[in-house]
């Protein structure tokens, strides 16, 4: 699986972060840009799992425009001249108005194991995707 880049990876640290109490509404932007709000969702084997989501109100119902979910692994590797480090994996698109709904990595419970299933190509876009989007909630929320 395909992790976000260095300046990507920050970003998400500081969103991580500032949503250390399970939850924030980053909202810096003004009148010109969505907040983005950040949730830890689940736990899996591997870390945390966080939801990042811009919203929108529709018809009375809040849309995701949109909602990706990360997977946030701190790792201290013991081959040698290895780093540790703190890695993001998209996991999951969703896009309310455009009807998106799509699993790029799903975790499922096998035999009291956890097995994971990777779309690669699904993934890799996604985070083609995330490194960019990060960028722009870098420079549209002032963090």
């Amino acid at each position: 699986m395909k992790y976000l880049g260095k300046e990507a990876t920050r970003v998400m640290n500081t969103l991580t972060e500032l949503a250390k109490d399970g939850h924030v509404k980053v909202d810096n932007g003004g009148p010109d840009f969505m907040a983005v709000v950040v949730e830890r969702i689940r736990e899996v084997e591997y870390g945390p799992v966080y939801s990042v989501t811009h919203y929108y109100e529709q018809n009375g119902d809040l849309m995701c425009d949109p909602d990706v979910e990360f997977l946030k692994v701190v790792h201290v590797f013991e081959r040698v001249g290895a780093r540790p480090g703190t890695f993001y994996f998209p996991l999951t698109f969703r896009q309310d108005n455009l009807g998106i709904d799509q699993q790029a990595v799903i975790f499922d419970e096998v035999d009291g194991k956890t097995v994971t299933r990777c779309n690669r190509k699904a993934q890799t876009d996604l985070v083609t995707f995330c490194n960019q989007w990060m960028r722009n909630i870098k420079n549209q929320q002032k963090i």
